[in-house]
């Protein structure tokens, strides 16, 4: 008896400094999260509005531009008017996996004279709650409220940032009549599984004509990295998603099936994408793009920079990657030449 109560009392005291030890590298991972996460005290956010502040656009301030909801049947966004419409056509801004409008740049792009539509493709009344079997035929209602609201409504140009590139380059390849230009930031050139807390069974991010778009499938992933994902959360790691889409786009027994077929696609193309992105490999998909693409096309890659152009390189403990200047360097040029696009693809209104 007294042996194996000494047995008992080793193995609760090799638990106990298991979970010390655990406890501890959580601890030390989460303060350098925390560090990484920190935003420079100079460095200045010229903007930011919270889809909270949406609720009620006609009260957003933005010097020189009117702001009225969108609402109808699976429609729900808003329009950008400029006091003075300098420039022919629209844009139109789609945000990403977290369900925005990508409002800030739809701001941005007003200001500067444009008129801009911005809407959600999911995450909003009447529109799929999650990530996952969204419509493409979405667009058609979008489209069919340009039409009849804008004051010009050609061209038309779409902007998106990464699930929402991924949206914008899909509607390029199913709609090339309607669009004219696309701008895509961290795009992929694949269509992989829905993202959804609800539903645990595989299901594609998107449809056309009620059958799911054919997508890389995240419970084919080697069993090795799950635990290591699921062993980086213990540990208190920030969120790395990258290895996972890494591993779906290198088996090319699945993966030529799910590639987005922008042979098809006709607009004109301007993409970015960082080196580091740490979320997926977005450049390396941008130069699938660019090889396969039907169309005009201009890839940018910013070699030091992250999924997202903005200051750090952890947001909400998910690992955006790049370094922190590289990204702040990689938003300033890739605004830059975003205007100097538009204006050449969007002239001046008479």
């Amino acid at each position: 008896m007294k042996v194996i109560l000494k047995i008992l009392k080793y193995f609760l005291l090799i638990i106990l400094g298991i979970v010390v030890i655990v406890f501890g590298i959580r601890f030390y991972n989460q303060k350098q999260t925390e560090k990484l996460a920190k935003l420079d005290p100079n460095y200045k956010l010229e903007r930011f509005y919270s889809e909270e502040d949406l609720k009620d656009a006609s009260k957003l301030n933005i010097p020189g531009v009117k702001v009225s909801d969108v609402n109808g049947d699976s429609l729900k966004g808003y329009h950008l008017v400029p006091d003075e419409i300098k420039h022919s056509g629209v844009v139109l801004t789609y945000g990403g996996s977290e369900g925005s409008t990508n409002f800030n740049y739809a701001a941005d792009i007003a200001q500067k004279g444009y008129e801009v539509f911005a809407m959600y493709y999911f995450n909003a009344e009447g529109l799929p709650e999650e990530l996952i079997n969204v419509p493409l035929e979405n667009f058609e209602k979008v489209s069919s409220e340009i039409e009849k609201t804008a004051k010009s409504p050609r061209p038309l140009t779409i902007l998106g940032g990464s699930k929402g590139a991924d949206y914008a380059l899909l509607l390029s390849t199913k709609y090339a009549d309607k669009i004219d230009n696309i701008i895509l930031y961290a795009p992929s050139a694949y269509v992989f599984q829905g993202l959804s807390f609800k539903d645990r069974t595989a299901h594609s991010s998107w449809t056309l004509g009620g059958s799911e778009l054919e997508f890389l499938n995240f419970y084919n992933i080697d069993g090795k990295l799950g635990m290591k994902i699921f062993t980086d959360m213990l540990l208190g790691k920030p969120m790395h998603y990258y290895p996972t889409y890494k591993a779906l786009i290198d088996d090319k027994n699945h993966s030529e099936g799910a590639r987005i077929k922008v042979e098809n696609s006709k607009a004109n193309a301007l993409v970015f994408a960082g080196g580091q992105d740490q979320m997926w490999p977005s450049a390396e998909m941008a130069e699938t793009i660019e090889k396969n693409y039907g169309g005009q096309i201009e890839v940018k890659i910013f070699e030091k920079a992250g999924h997202i152009f903005y200051g750090p390189p952890v947001v909400q403990n998910l690992m955006m990657g790049g370094e922190y200047a590289a990204n702040v360097e990689a938003k300033a040029e890739s605004d830059r030449i975003l205007f100097e696009k538009l204006a050449e693809w969007m002239p001046e209104s008479n």
